[in-house]
């Protein structure tokens, strides 16, 4: 039985560091996203729109992996347009 989404998090390997670009986590009880805005801003923005809020913590938690994994491509090139960048080498 899962209680919790503690982290499900899309992260990219940009100039030899592991960056965190996008999370989804239910802390308060409700699954939202956490969105760094770009490369020099660490500023997080945190949103529960377009976010499943029916069903049960394993729900959100399928919920949040299918997105990262349908959407990745998306939220990359929105992270890359933020922090001017055009296309940056990953390892």
């Amino acid at each position: 039985m899962i209680l919790e989404v503690t982290n499900v998090s899309y992260e990219a390997l940009i100039d030899k560091s592991w960056l965190t670009i996008l999370r989804y986590d239910s802390t308060h009880g409700y699954l939202h996203q956490h969105t760094r805005f770009s490369l020099t801003q660490e500023k997080e923005f945190i949103s529960k729109e377009h976010i499943s809020q029916s069903g049960s913590h394993q729900d959100w938690l399928t919920w949040a992996i299918e997105d990262i994994k349908t959407n990745f491509l998306s939220y990359r090139q929105a992270f890359f347009n933020r922090s001017d960048l055009d296309e940056i080498d990953e390892y």
